[in-house]
């Protein structure tokens, strides 16, 4: 009989990978990482664990054993429809969680998604009995943690195609919430804000535990008594506590705070008004926006932003390449 899945969800650098490992390391357990990556074959062949994902010493173990992943998985998978509710339709995936979960044998399925908070009627919709674990972390701290890879000059820049995808996640949303449009020099933390707002409304809503990165775990042990509501026995406890680790905070200067402080303000008051902070969870966008239409009726959508903003992103990607692999080039050639 196969088990009912845990399901872990939560912005990158919330602490996803860190329970995932936990996970992992359990025999009773099948985890699998990031399954919606848009790169995900490639992911498996070339991706080394990063630097600050101590103890973690492959992602893709469970991954090696299947000959058939690319039959299933597809990139759009985590680009596209990053916003489903209950009613949408998308077969393809379905059967993909499924593919996976049924891979797990007798093990207890654990998938790992930073690319599902958005999805969450969808997914509980149908997967009703699955465990669903939701991570959560101070916006500030995990803004920092986001864009630390970037260099300096293009930190704020809203339009930086990151690690962590948030310009390409505003892209695919931005047609339902046009103030995720790009805005000439606007602050990147303003489009981080929403989805991170949005994202927690919508996981606190939906989970079964919710997890505080910086509370539970960095600055207490709360994470294990909420791990104990999985039915993690003392030896499991006793596994997620030795793989406990905690980085050093991060600092930033009193302006820049007043700065980021501010634009969470402005953002607070936007999703008040538009009917997303009380309705996000509960209600589709249609919903939301028929009963704020005064707030919606003055969203307009103009694609070609986007478009243009895409466009310059990929030019800019391409200098990039070109870059490296002359670097490449000059390593080879000998002296």
């Amino acid at each position: 009989m196969k088990q009912n899945p845990v399901f872990i969800v939560g912005r990158f650098r919330s602490g996803t990978s860190y329970f995932w490992h936990i996970f992992n390391q359990l025999d009773r357990f099948r985890a699998w990482y990031e399954p919606l990556h848009p790169q995900l074959p490639a992911q498996i062949k070339h991706t080394a664990p990063k630097a600050d994902h101590v103890y973690i010493q492959d992602y893709w173990t469970a991954y090696r054993a299947l000959d058939d992943l690319s039959r299933h998985h597809r990139i759009e998978f985590g680009s596209e429809r990053l916003y489903l509710t209950a009613q949408d339709s998308w077969p393809e995936l379905r059967h993909y969680l499924d593919y996976l979960i049924n891979a797990s044998g007798d093990r207890q399925p654990v998938l790992q998604f930073n690319r599902m908070d958005f999805r969450l009627p969808w997914l509980t919709g149908f997967y009703p009995h699955a465990q669903l674990v939701y991570l959560k972390r101070d916006p500030i701290q995990l803004w920092c943690s986001q864009r630390k890879h970037i260099p300096k000059i293009n930190r704020n820049n809203e339009s930086y195609a990151d690690a962590y995808e948030l310009m390409q996640w505003c892209a695919d949303l931005a047609p339902l919430l046009p103030f995720l449009a790009p805005q000439k020099e606007r602050h990147g933390f303003y489009r981080f804000y929403c989805l991170y707002r949005l994202s927690v409304l919508m996981g606190t809503y939906y989970a079964d535990v919710v997890i505080d990165l910086d509370e539970d775990v960095f600055n207490s042990d709360n994470y294990l008594s909420k791990l104990a509501l999985l039915d993690f026995n003392e030896n499991e406890l006793e596994t997620a506590r030795t793989l406990k680790h905690v980085p050093e905070s991060h600092e930033l200067p009193d302006q820049e705070v007043e700065i980021l402080t501010a634009i969470m303000t402005e953002v607070d008051g936007l999703l008040e008004t538009s009917g997303l902070a009380a309705g996000f969870a509960k209600h589709s966008l249609a919903e939301i926006k028929q009963q704020h239409a005064d707030f919606w009726s003055q969203q307009t959508f103009n694609p070609s932003t986007v478009i243009a903003e895409l466009t310059q992103s990929w030019h800019q990607e391409q200098m990039e390449k070109i870059s490296l692999l002359a670097a490449l080039n000059e390593m080879k050639t000998p002296p």
